[in-house]
């Protein structure tokens, strides 16, 4: 049996873990994994054949990729500091601007689909900053 999992325009930090599933139809879109200890994105079920990652940007966790196929460099796929604003590793997430400088990779990196623009019209950013229902 296979489940339908779908993640869009998330900002996953400073976890133990980015996203770990046994879901094997796991779609992941214009989202930052960045600094989780154990994984950015895994399965562990390792049946991660059919997940899909686009836009996406897997940086500096752990292990990055999990038993799912690491697609930096394909379908606008990127492992790079994010560019978050103010971001410390300190537990406290009070004190964290997850925001993105105009200078990050994933500012406008996101699926460039007009039906995933920005509020703005631009371009989509990855992250949870970006995309039609972004309206921090």
């Amino acid at each position: 049996m296979l489940f339908r999992s779908g993640l869009t325009n998330a900002t996953v930090v400073g976890n133990d873990y980015g996203l770990l599933t046994s879901y094997s139809d796991v779609t992941v879109d214009s989202s930052i994994f960045y600094d989780n200890g154990t994984y950015g994105l895994g399965d562990y079920d390792a049946t991660a054949s059919s997940w899909v990652v686009a836009y996406t940007d897997v940086y500096r966790n752990g292990t990055d990729y999990y038993t799912v196929t690491d697609n930096t460099g394909y379908s606008g796929n990127l492992s790079e500091n994010p560019g978050l604003r103010d971001y410390s590793d300190d537990g406290d997430a009070d004190n964290d601007d997850l925001t993105l400088y105009a200078a990050s990779p994933c500012t406008d990196g996101g699926n460039p689909s007009s039906a995933h623009a920005d509020v703005d019209g631009s371009n989509n950013d990855m992250g949870a900053y970006g995309g039609p229902e972004a309206t921090w």
